[in-house]
């Protein structure tokens, strides 16, 4: 019986969808970026989740659509407060006064999951608290099924080469399920907060698990700042920022070097920075919100953390080295079995694939070279088109390069570039003149490639 009103809600969904979009491709006057920010609206749900992940994916889609799209992060159209608090007093089994002395029923932000409210518990800390939507699990579920077969249909008919759009979907679904569970973000912002500790320049708000469940969260309240979001929509005035000390140019470049120190440092990443979940606080403080979707380095960050060395000393031979270096074990793994075969040709066989690597090093280096040095030149010219100096499309580009010659990257490293991506996407509408190696360079400049790598070490033999 589950299964049929399963399917039931999902075919309703979809007549739901074919009606927005009907009504969408008759507007007149649209442009085609505006008609695809009103079909996200006009669906809501899981569909207006996609529409916000895809405004940070310029690897993806055009850069016009991506910045239509950017209106869809604070446009979602707000729950009246009795269905909200339905919700709440289903989850804790009492009204909000039995928690809090004070709580604004006037949202101060409303997503497509969950609306926050404003409120102060009875010891009289300001907490900011997380209700999720009515029936939005059951939504967000019909609703994967008809992006599933969206993305599929995409593929079919090739509208897109760089990156398909199964991928995109597949890494949507994954992890905005994690996501409707708050418990995973509650749990993530506890270990942020350990970590952030340790970085005074960044603020991770402060937990309240004990009323956390699955459909409520309860945090720390950020005050004074400006979010992200507010500032490239133009929002606040550039006499705001100046009154409260920040400086826009500084603040990008750290955007980058903590997003580093969380991977390389920590080993522990906040992977969705898009311009909600970014606080820009007085004195040049960054505080990170929404921790649904992180990720958790391994030990081979070691390699792309030489990779990425390479980037800062704009040294194209060493990133080719260190991202080959992803494929050698794998290469070296099938080279050992086929030498134990023929274990009497052993030194000359060895040789042979030792030249056949050298080969394929060289052709993946031209390769490298070809994507990464206009990327690089345009990264260093203030008059450079966004497109040309985000390295969003280089880095997307430099992983379908690699698999061709066999290297295949852990899941958590494409995770890391993705976030990369994004934040260099923020810090290029922050600031026009950003140039993301400078800001990697800022990164090492505190943490010596040597430093990290003990790090790093000393972390792995504790386990």
């Amino acid at each position: 019986m589950g299964s049929f009103f399963k399917t039931l809600r999902s075919l309703k969904r979809l007549f739901d969808v074919i009606k927005i979009i009907l009504i969408v491709s008759l507007k007149s006057g649209l442009t085609g970026p505006q008609r695809l920010r009103f079909f996200f609206e006009g669906t809501g749900g899981g569909f207006i989740k996609l529409g916000q992940i895809l405004a940070l994916r310029q690897d993806f889609i055009p850069p016009l659509y991506a910045r239509e799209l950017l209106n869809l992060l604070s446009n979602v159209p707000q729950a009246p407060f009795i269905e909200m608090h339905k919700v709440f007093v289903e989850e804790m089994g009492e009204p909000v006064g039995k928690f809090f002395s004070e709580f604004d029923a006037t949202p101060i932000a409303s997503a497509s999951i969950a609306q926050v409210y404003k409120a102060r518990l009875k010891d009289g800390s300001k907490v900011a608290v997380k209700i999720q939507r009515p029936c939005t699990k059951e939504t967000f579920e019909a609703d994967f099924l008809i992006i599933s077969f969206f993305a599929g249909f995409i593929d079919f008919f090739r509208f897109f080469t760089a990156i398909t759009a199964t991928e995109v979907a597949s890494d949507f679904i994954s992890w905005t399920r994690r996501e409707l569970d708050f418990r995973y973000e509650a749990k993530n912002a506890s270990a942020f907060y350990e970590y952030g500790k340790s970085s005074p320049q960044t603020l991770i708000p402060r937990q309240y698990p004990e009323l956390t469940t699955p459909k409520v969260l309860v945090q720390e309240f950020i005050e004074n700042g400006f979010l992200v979001e507010d500032i490239i929509l133009g929002k606040i005035q550039k006499e705001e920022l100046l009154k409260r000390n920040i400086d826009l140019g500084l603040m990008s470049r750290y955007l980058i070097k903590d997003s580093m120190r969380q991977y390389f440092v920590d080993g522990f990443f906040h992977a969705d920075p898009h311009p909600a979940n970014l606080i820009l606080l007085p004195d040049n403080k960054l505080a990170f919100l929404d921790f649904g979707i992180v990720g958790e380095a391994k030990e081979t960050r070691l390699i792309l953390l030489k990779f990425v060395y390479g980037v800062a000393m704009k040294d194209v031979d060493y990133m080719s080295r260190y991202l080959m270096e992803f494929g050698r074990k794998a290469f070296e793994g099938e080279i050992e079995l086929y030498l134990q075969a023929n274990i009497m040709k052993r030194g000359a066989i060895s040789r042979v694939f030792d030249k056949i690597r050298d080969i394929i090093l060289d052709d993946f280096k031209k390769e490298v070279e070809g994507l990464m040095n206009p990327w690089i030149e345009a990264a260093s010219n203030k008059k450079a088109a966004f497109l040309d100096k985000s390295s969003a499309m280089v880095f997307f580009k430099l992983i379908r390069k690699a698999e061709k010659y066999g290297v295949h990257f852990p899941k958590e490293i494409i995770l890391f570039f993705r976030g990369l991506a994004i934040d260099d996407m923020v810090a290029l509408q922050l600031s026009p003149d950003f140039n993301i190696i400078e800001a990697i360079n800022s990164f090492f400049e505190e943490y010596t490639l040597g430093e990290v790598e003990e790090l790093v070490k000393n972390e792995t033999d504790e386990r």
